[in-house]
């Protein structure tokens, strides 16, 4: 799990809508962007409740 700001958040929503291309390459291009702010973002523990 990664923790993201709200420009980030916005771009993987967009990436991830069904909306099409506003410009040729515009999809690779914040592609690339997410894939080089997620490589440097440090990993979030995910911890569950109730610990059984």
């Amino acid at each position: 799990m990664f923790a993201v700001g709200p420009l980030l958040r916005e771009v993987l929503l967009t990436l991830t809508g069904s909306r099409p291309e506003a410009r040729p390459g515009a999809h690779q291009r914040l592609l690339s962007a997410v894939i080089d702010k997620l490589s440097e973002a440090p990993e979030q523990s995910l911890h569950c409740g109730g610990g059984r």
